[in-house]
């Protein structure tokens, strides 16, 4: 579960191969898997274990099969597991795999051990590269990585006992099939304990499995005492025995609905993420906006994409690091042609009061150890000299892992390609640039869409991601939303430093590296306009600023044009995502309209922010396992302003009272 203020550190394990590629851990002393055999066993123990050829060939169910793992390792449970998956089940049928891990392997390590096992099953090879690709830094939470289209993992750095409780509270009924892995436990006793034996109870559905390669009394007594049917099996090759068990309650009647339409209301980065992230929905699904693909807040040529680092492991802290490195997998996956990930330098502020003061805040966060060098490190004046051309006065920091995307371009090809694929499998899809929407009215079953062009429309799920529009579009919902003006400018490369530039530059403003003989700078921040008309006093003022902060003379004969939009921003500088609730005073219980979302509220940041939210509202609505850390949803649910308000003032009641 999320902690505020505290963060668990996450170290790597300390790993030794033997002669056959075999990794042991030295912390405890054990195997990863078993010498010569280790595929054969995994086969044996957890897929045969859990009956999984059987049961994905017959699984016709919409939702995910999800499997539930202790103890990711190397990764070979989920691989065989996804091999098996796309041979057996239907074309249609989709894998969500959670697996936790306390001590994951480094990057090297895994993709030596992954070598030692393709060696033996080539049949793995097709899930190296995205893995190898997404696999996160040491930073605590959840990393969803998407190893096929039809396959997800949620790799999730945290203590099981912490992780796995938290978990299944939030996802009760979910698990179809449990792998017990990990270390033996009298090598690991710290795992085997009775609170995760009730966390796996929690979640594992009715009918749901279990298997572990372990046969010790206690594991198998603990399990039973929280209602799983547990019995002995004989084990694989030299060991006598292993446990499997089933969950067995009262069946609830399924009832089976059809699908129902669902409506994305916005036209950019949002809501074309969200759109990809339901390309799977088995539902109509349509696309209304007032503009086109890329053509409002979204459709600036370059933007940043680089995570917001706290001096404190904080609910920000802990969103835009899994945000930062799900946003940039998803684009390299996606959209490659327009995604360039070479770095980015973020110089300290340059007015000579505050430069070493900002260099020593920067030094401060690299000694707290919250966020490892993958993600965040610093670099000395001569280093910054050397990558750039430009001197920072003093050092800079370095996010390697960032970069930049061709915005406008990304948001055109996701929303091109969620077209392909629907229609390539026979969904519906349905997409209109010209709809003016006038307000949402949430009514008992969904939604009614009030437009300017025709009668009210009724749907049973609604999004609104159309940014700063939203809160037009509910009058009746205090949202915190607060439009600010931004503009761009598009400046010609004329200078030898900004023609050779590989790197996003900040420091105040931003500089994109040139493409197509040109680059972005930016950007102003204006919350006194809130509309996106271009103003060309706005190019004047961003090129000061940006000759100002990098120490350049770059002439107004290089401005080329602007563009300006208007962002959504928060008060807390956190998105609104979620369900829209009535948030009543006093006593009377919340009201949850269930058909109402909201994807706003990601003021300069959209671009890194935007994936991971969509994704979570994706699940939300499909209920499927969240991709955020356990806890986050609280502090980014739009209703969260109302209900601290409402502590407020009940707390303030009580108090009077006494």
């Amino acid at each position: 579960m999320f902690r505020p203020n505290v963060s668990t550190p996450i170290s790597y394990a300390n790993v030794r191969f033997d002669a056959t590629g075999t990794p042991e851990s030295e912390g405890f002393g054990d195997i990863y898997f078993t010498r010569a055999q280790g595929i054969a066993e995994s086969r044996y123990v957890f897929l045969s274990g859990n009956q999984l050829a059987s049961r994905f060939r017959h699984h016709q169910s919409t939702q995910p099969f999800v499997i539930a793992e202790t103890g990711f390792g190397t990764g070979l449970n989920v691989l065989l597991a996804s091999a098996l998956f796309l041979q057996e089940a239907p074309a249609d049928a989709l894998l969500h795999f959670v697996s936790v891990e306390r001590y994951p392997l480094r990057p090297e390590d895994l993709e030596r051990a992954l070598e030692t096992l393709v060696a033996v099953e080539p049949s793995l090879q097709p899930f190296i590269e995205p893995l190898c690709a997404g696999y996160p830094p040491p930073i605590q939470g959840t990393h969803r990585i998407v190893l096929h289209d039809r396959i997800t993992l949620d790799l999730i750095f945290d203590d099981v006992l912490t992780a796995i409780p938290a978990w299944s509270e939030r996802h009760p009924n979910q698990v179809d099939a449990w792998f017990l892995d990990g270390f033996a436990p009298q090598k690991n006793p710290d795992m085997w304990r009775s609170a995760l034996y009730r966390a796996i109870a929690i979640s594992l559905k009715n009918q749901g499995s279990l298997a572990t390669f372990t046969a010790v009394g206690a594991v198998r007594r603990g399990l039973q005492n929280v209602g799983i049917s547990m019995q002995k099996v004989p084990g694989f090759g030299t060991k006598r025995e292993m446990l499997v068990g089933q969950k067995q309650v009262l069946a609830v009647p399924h009832k089976s609905t059809s699908p129902k339409p669902l409506l994305i209301i916005g036209s950019g980065i949002a809501a074309a993420n969200l759109a990809w992230s339901l390309r799977h929905y088995p539902g109509p699904l349509c696309l209304w906006a007032d503009s086109k693909p890329g053509q409002a807040a979204s459709g600036n040529p370059q933007g940043a994409v680089y995570p917001l680092l706290q001096a404190q492991w904080t609910p920000t802290s802990a969103f835009y690091s899994a945000a930062f490195l799900f946003a940039r997998a998803r684009y390299q996956q996606i959209t490659p042609q327009y995604a360039h990930f070479d770095g980015l330098l973020e110089y300290a502020k340059n007015q000579s009061s505050s430069a070493a003061h900002d260099y020593q805040r920067m030094r401060k966060l690299k000694g707290l150890a919250l966020y490892p060098s993958a993600l965040f490190d610093l670099i000395t004046s001569e280093q910054a000299i050397a990558k750039t051309n430009i001197n920072p006065g003093v050092g800079a920091s370095v996010h390697p892992h960032a970069g930049w995307i061709e915005a406008a371009a990304v948001v055109r090809t996701i929303l091109s390609q969620v077209q392909t694929f629907r229609r390539e499998r026979a969904l519906p899809w349905e997409t209109r640039w010209d709809v003016t929407v006038d307000h949402v009215e949430p009514i008992a079953h969904g939604c009614r869409i009030h437009d300017k062009q025709g009668s009210p429309t009724d749907f049973s799920t609604v999004v609104l991601a159309c940014g700063d529009q939203v809160s037009t579009l509910l009058p009746d919902v205090d949202l915190p939303i607060r439009p600010v003006r931004g503009q761009i400018t598009q400046l010609r490369v004329d200078t030898p430093a900004l023609a050779q530039l590989q790197y996003v530059l900040c420091r105040g403003g931003y500089a994109t590296p040139p493409i197509n003989g040109s680059l972005c700078i930016g950007a102003t921040f204006d919350k006194t306009r809130r509309t996106a008309e271009y103003d060309a006093a706005d190019d004047v003022e961003n090129l000061r600023q940006f000759n100002a902060q990098f120490s350049l003379q770059v002439s107004q004969d290089a401005i080329q044009g602007g563009r300006a939009g208007v962002r959504a921003t928060t008060p807390d500088h956190l998105p609104l995502i979620g369900l829209i609730e009535n948030v009543a005073s006093g006593t009377q219980r919340l009201k949850t309209h269930q058909g109402l979302y909201v994807l706003t509220g990601f003021g300069a940041r959209g671009l890194t922010s935007a994936p991971l939210a969509a994704e979570a509202v994706a699940s939300m609505i499909q209920g499927k396992p969240s991709p955020l850390t356990c806890g986050l949803e609280a502090y980014l649910s739009p209703m969260r302003f109302k209900r601290r308000a409402r502590e407020r003032g009940n707390a303030s009641s009580r108090k009077r009272e006494r």
